[in-house]
Formats: structure tokens, sequence, C-alpha cells
């Protein structure tokens, strides 16, 4: 019985141990003042869809990078950061605003699509407020229209067909009422 115990409590204490390792290595680095450090940092992060701990590191170096080729990678990913958080309003805001300052980005067409799916997740059940409805299609029709030979094209469709639908949906509700 004791046993289990003192096992179990080793267990334990080496998972607190590892949690704040790990914990003092990002803590340390945010202090540290290091931007390559914290850069490379970010992009594993990143890569680990770790998002609060990218978003928190990308924006620590983002005015060291401010005017350099690294500049886009960092706004990009920042947004993308957030849009896997799951927040497509802060979303949304940094992939437009990505979209006007760096039209030849490689990473254009992905912030595009992003914007749209962005909203194509707000849309709501045909009983509410369909205006994130609207603006999906809208930012969709705009991509397919940018992007001919999109490979997403199919899926795009069906994403369309789909919120086309919702708007009959409503449209039906309000008449029916």
């Amino acid at each position: 019985m004791n046993m289990k115990i003192i096992l179990r409590n080793g267990l334990l204490l080496r998972a607190v141990c590892v949690i704040l390792g790990s914990c003092g290595t990002y803590n340390a680095l945010l202090k540290s003042g290091n931007s390559e450090e914290m850069y490379q940092a970010a992009l594993r992060y990143y890569q680990e869809k770790k998002n609060e701990k990218a978003i928190a590191l990308f924006d620590m170096v983002d005015y060291t990078y401010y005017g350099t080729p690294r500049e886009d990678t960092i706004k990009f990913y920042t947004a993308v950061s957030y849009f896997h958080r799951g927040d497509y309003y802060s979303s949304e805001q940094l992939l437009e605003d990505f979209r006007r300052r760096f039209g030849r980005s490689p990473f254009l067409e992905e912030a595009e699509y992003l914007i749209a799916m962005g909203y194509y997740l707000q849309s709501p059940e045909p009983e509410l407020d369909q205006t994130p409805t609207r603006m999906a299609l809208v930012a969709f029709y705009e991509y397919l229209a940018r992007y001919k030979n999109s490979v997403k094209e199919e899926e795009i469709q069906d994403y369309i067909a789909e919120l086309q639908q919702k708007l009959y949906d409503k449209s039906y509700q309000n008449a029916k009422l």
C-alpha cells in the first residue's frame, strides 16, 4: 500500500518537474531579450500547435523584424495561431491587415482561404443573423476568382452550397413568419 503511494507520488513529482522545467525554459526565453532565439522558439511552438506560446513570442519579436523578410512570416503565423486557437475574429483582422500589407507574399493564398474559413466557421444556424454567412460567401467567391486553379476549389464549392442553403433556410423561416 505504501509502495503504491510512494510510486504514485514519485510519478506526480516527475510530471510536475517536467511541466515546471518547460515553463521555466519558456519564461527564461521571454525574459532573455534574444530575438533570434525567441523567433526560433516561436516557430517550434507554432509547429507543435502551442498557439498561446507562439503568439506571445511572435508578438515579442514583431518589432525587431519589422521591415525584414521575416516580417510576413511572423504576421502570418501569428494570425494562423489565433485561427487555430478558435479566435476567428482576431485572426480575420490580422489576415486582412496581412493581405493589405504583403500582396506578394507566398502566404497570401492561404491567408485569403483562412479569412473565408474564419467567416464560414462563425456562420450561425439559420435562425440567427446571417451576416457571417454572407461574408463567408463573398470571401469564398473572391478566393475562387483569384485562384482559379486552386486544389481547394471542390471543397470550397461544398462550403458555398452549405452556406447558400443556410440563407435559403433563413429566407424560408422569415417568409413563414
